[in-house]
């Protein structure tokens, strides 16, 4: 009877033995696969990091006339944190100039690392611009440094932008100060076109009309098109009054203008269309200012846009 119960109490030990020798072995895999995940995971994020700083950025910026564009590849821009997205085809301009910036056209140009001019990857080049064309309707430096204390978009002296295909963003902390978020995925995928990506700031338009960059996009004629036009549009309202024309009657032929000329359809468009474009945007900014202001006030407006000069669109 004492034999039975020694046996009995030796398998109970073993019993417990086995379990515990299970639970140990569970709680060793586990660990094991825990490390071994976060050696993949850190694995994927070493690949990325290289995948990124291995994609070579060619700056063309403007340095001579104080204005500079730092990649979205330096160090300062690829710290993993939350205000604005990195991508390739985002850049920082610093303007170091004396002049507030209301224009900017910057070109991204994929290569794949061979002959540029026979290797080109069309698919991946991209071309963002921007202008603040209501500056360039003050001439005089006094009553243009009073539109620009109002305004937002205009890149100040000695301060720092991001820009993206979203639009531009003022970092007023400085670049020091920059939160980034890196988009690992676009740079992997861009990347596998384009090991090269050159980036030109291809035109800048300062606060008093001046304009420098090589313009390969033709940025300075597409400007003073737009300007062009906006004051041919308002000069023909002015002569309509001057002749006698009920405000009625003259917003009746800013309606048939409106309804006349053409709206883009898409790619690039000719000089004549893009008259025509903005006859139409124009016509439509004054039709919304009587529906605001009333017509008299609407005209009041116009005319005053006329009474001051405008600034003299010119290339350095």
């Amino acid at each position: 009877m004492q034999l039975k119960s020694s046996h009995l109490k030796y398998q109970v030990q073993f019993s417990s033995y086995r379990q515990m020798k299970r639970i140990v072995l569970g709680l060793v895999l586990v660990v094991f696969a825990i490390i071994l995940s976060l050696a993949v995971t850190r694995q994927k994020s070493v690949i990325h990091k290289a995948e990124v700083s291995t994609m070579k950025f060619n700056i063309r910026d403007l340095s001579e006339h104080g204005l500079f564009l730092i990649a979205p590849s330096d160090p300062v821009l690829t710290r993993n944190r939350k205000t604005v997205t990195v991508n390739p085809y985002s850049i920082i301009l610093k303007n170091a100039s004396g002049r507030p910036v209301v224009g900017y056209s910057i070109k991204w140009e994929c290569f794949d690392g061979k002959v540029e001019s026979a290797s080109r990857d069309m698919s991946h080049d991209v071309r963002t611009s921007h202008i603040l064309g209501i500056v360039l309707t003050y001439g005089q430096e006094s009553d243009r440094r009073e539109i620009l204390n109002r305004l937002q978009g205009a890149i100040t002296p000695h301060s720092t932008w991001f820009i993206s295909e979203d639009g531009a963003l003022p970092l007023s902390a400085g670049i020091d100060n920059v939160e980034t978020a890196l988009d690992e995925a676009a740079f992997a995928e861009v990347r596998a076109a384009c090991p090269t990506m050159t980036v030109t700031l291809d035109g800048i338009f300062f606060d008093d009309g001046t304009f420098v960059g090589p313009d390969t996009a033709e940025f300075f004629d597409r400007v003073k098109t737009q300007m062009d036009t906006r004051y041919e549009l308002l000069l023909g309202v002015q002569n309509e009054l001057k002749a006698g024309k009920a405000p009625s009657e003259v917003f009746r032929g800013l309606e048939q203008i409106r309804d006349r000329e053409g709206q883009p359809e898409g790619g690039e468009m000719t000089t004549k269309e893009r008259r025509s474009y903005f006859r139409n945007k124009y016509a439509q900014d004054l039709l919304g200012k009587k529906e605001m202001w009333g017509p008299d006030k609407a005209l009041e407006n116009a005319q005053q846009m006329l009474s001051r000069p405008w600034a003299k669109l010119r290339k350095l």
